[in-house]
């Protein structure tokens, strides 16, 4: 009986095991709350623009009536564009146009359609193949600045992905 009276007490001064806990999960409620603030400021398009979407993504296509313009600002170089182009061909299924696409974007220097063709060949495998896909890597790799550490992290993971580096990957042959 005795133990009852004393963490009653506890309790009403405000120490104890039982006061601890609760401010604990109020300190835990507090820091969680504000992570998801946070994270939904960060994620939240203030003032963007349909062009903000990541070039390439599902979330983000055009339909036939725009096909032409697209591909046309496309061959004018716009990289955005080019990766609508080609993201459009090979959920079509049309993998000649597809590779296509990608191919004009590396002949236009462009080092993301290197990235996303290199890729492409890697899953393809082949001497052939795997060659071409690490000379454009390294290639892509020049032309990227050291600011862009997004990118950077992709050609990494493409050229881990080449050598077999990455878990459940086995070296492009």
């Amino acid at each position: 009986m005795a133990e009852l009276g004393r963490s009653s007490i506890a309790l009403y001064q405000g120490s104890g095991p039982t006061m601890w806990r609760c401010r604990m999960n109020a300190c835990v409620r507090l820091v969680l709350f504000t992570s998801m603030a946070l994270c939904l400021l960060a994620c939240t398009n203030l003032g963007g623009t349909a062009s903000d979407v990541i070039a390439g993504s599902r979330s983000e296509s055009y339909g036939p009536e725009s096909a032409a313009q697209m591909e046309a600002k496309a061959r004018s170089g716009d990289g955005h564009a080019q990766a609508l182009v080609e993201n459009h061909y090979r959920e079509m299924g049309d993998a000649a146009l597809y590779r296509q696409w990608m191919e004009e974007g590396v002949s236009r220097g462009d080092p993301a359609a290197m990235q996303r063709l290199a890729s492409h060949l890697i899953s393809l495998g082949g001497s052939e193949n795997c060659r071409r896909a690490e000379v454009m890597l390294v290639r892509a790799r020049g032309l990227v600045t050291d600011d862009d550490a997004s990118f950077l992290g992709a050609l990494d993971s493409t050229m881990r992905r080449l050598k077999g580096e990455l878990p459940g990957s086995t070296p492009c042959k």
